[in-house]
């Protein structure tokens, strides 16, 4: 091909060979199969030496590495934060999804439903707060279930803003900084909840859940520490705080959730 001209189907520059030397694309390429673009995209992202498999080891090993890196613009070796939260959610959500199908398929999901509203009828409501009682109905479970990626978004910038606002006074600091921070404990979470997702056939699946909100606060200690450079107290402090009203608001959000459901739809 040496000595031949084309024009760049990416940025329509002269090229020559098989790349273009203004913006890098290749300058020729097959028609693509569908079975192409799958496996092309799993090579991508799962290759040993991917920036996924990088990103995901730094994750888990090293607490606010992520952040302090996308904070000093090291951003060429990692992939970027809300492209990870993105791949994470989106695999934890369709692996719950199918586990919550299969229940169904083999009517799990209805003894259960059928037990909780048996016990639910016969305590008597006034003995329970109303959001409380309506939470347990059957026609609230699969509404949450609905609603629950669009609520970890939703958490995703009430973290952000708990954390800007606690850190309000660092000039050298935007909302942006704050957000990427969430990104990466939140998606450091989703990984968690995936693994207990995975062992969701076992009779200990709720303790793996509270395992992993203990394991994401002491992994937010850590991070916070790093990332906004405080001292132990301090960051402490900031966990309790951060990790109540993050509680407090799910909880919130939750049974007003459930609450329309039930009472408006």
């Amino acid at each position: 091909m040496s000595g031949t001209s084309i024009l760049c189907p990416n940025c329509e520059a002269q090229a020559e060979n098989n790349y273009c030397a203004n913006c890098g694309q290749a300058t020729h390429f097959h028609q693509e199969t569908f079975l192409h673009l799958v496996t092309h995209f799993f090579a991508h992202y799962f290759h040993y030496d991917s920036k996924f498999w990088l990103t995901l080891r730094t994750l888990w090993t090293k607490p606010g590495a992520l952040s302090i890196a996308y904070y000093k613009r090291q951003r060429a070796r990692f992939v970027a934060p809300a492209s990870l939260y993105i791949f994470i959610s989106i695999a934890y959500f369709l692996y719950s999804y199918f586990i919550n199908s299969l229940y169904t398929g083999l009517g799990l999901s209805a003894d259960q439903t059928a037990s909780t509203s048996t016990v639910a009828e016969e305590i008597p409501e006034r003995f329970l707060p109303k959001l409380v009682y309506v939470a347990g109905h059957d026609k609230v479970v699969p509404a949450l279930d609905a609603a629950a990626p669009k609520i970890f978004f939703f958490m995703l910038l009430v973290l952000a803003i708990i954390l800007f606002l606690q850190y309000r006074k660092r000039t050298n600091m935007y909302f942006a900084d704050h957000a990427v921070f969430a990104l990466h404990i939140q998606t450091f979470f989703l990984t968690l909840l995936f693994l207990a997702e995975l062992l969701s056939f076992s009779n200990f699946y709720l303790t793996f859940i509270l395992a992993a909100v203990v394991v994401t606060g002491i992994y937010f200690f850590i991070a916070s520490r790093r990332f906004y450079v405080v001292g132990p107290a301090k960051a402490l402090l900031s966990t309790f705080l951060t990790g109540a009203l993050y509680i407090i608001i799910v909880i919130v959000t939750l049974l007003t959730i459930g609450y329309i459901k039930y009472y408006y739809l």
